[in-house]
């Protein structure tokens, strides 16, 4: 390619091997959904002078998506020991399965180079599918719906599995937040198996003590023991009033 003052510049993509197609580097090549993913690539100018606007664009040829198109403003001479990085980070999305990043370098032609033909390179990179466990207000429900000091109450909890694949072992804990704050487990339930796009429900039994207006609190694999693409739909929680009796 040509610099800002006429001369001709070599402009390579480092590699082991000279005159080979650019490289590709993820730190994750087989991410899960959801997951931010680095992308990179180094460009080395074994030429005489510096090099100016080299653009470097990357795409993901399966949904056409650019991911990075820009400009580098300089890639100083000195070789190996002067390489310029380039990165991003890339979030997994669907279609699951594979995916072909390419990397171009000067891909409109801008730069006038020695050698046109080593600015082209493909990478496939694996997305997989993860579990969403989602429970919601709605989801917690009291039998009876009022409860009373002293009664045993039952607390059903519904969760439901959004992501891609199955989830296994799931711990679903209720707490009991009291009148004066003071939080207890009320218990700890296992969902043995959850499959993608289903749903099921524990219970446990709860016997309030104090009267007043309590917090109910749902906690979905507190220990996060399964990967989630989201642990913020993970937790819910209802306030209800315990309703207070005569002592007879």
């Amino acid at each position: 390619l040509y610099s800002q003052y006429g001369k001709s510049v070599s402009l390579k993509i480092s590699t082991a091997v000279p005159d080979v197609d650019p490289p590709i580097f993820f730190d994750d090549d087989n991410p899960a959904r959801g997951k931010a993913v680095n992308i990179w690539t180094y460009i080395v100018n074994n030429g005489p002078v510096d090099a100016y606007g080299v653009r470097v664009l990357f795409k993901d040829n399966t949904t056409g998506t650019i991911l990075y198109n820009q400009a580098i403003p300089v890639v100083p001479k000195g070789g190996q020991a002067n390489a310029v990085n380039v990165s991003f980070s890339w979030t997994a999305i669907k279609p699951l399965g594979e995916h072909e990043i390419f990397l171009s370098v000067d891909p409109y032609d801008e730069i006038k180079e020695v050698d046109e033909t080593n600015n082209n390179n493909t990478r496939l990179i694996t997305v997989r599918g993860i579990a969403d466990l989602v429970v919601g207000v709605g989801d917690i429900t009291l039998d009876p719906v009022t409860p009373v000091r002293e009664r045993s109450t039952t607390i059903s909890v519904k969760v439901t599995n959004t992501g891609d694949v199955e989830a296994n072992a799931i711990n679903v804990s209720v707490y009991a937040v009291d009148p004066l704050g003071e939080r207890k487990l009320v218990g700890t339930q296992l969902i043995n198996v959850l499959p993608n796009g289903t749903s099921a429900s524990v219970s446990v039994s709860w016997t309030p003590i104090m009267a007043g207006s309590h917090t109910i609190q749902v906690v979905v694999d507190g220990e996060e023991n399964i990967e989630d693409i989201n642990r913020g739909n993970n937790e819910a929680q209802i306030v209800r009033s315990v309703l207070n009796f005569p002592d007879l």
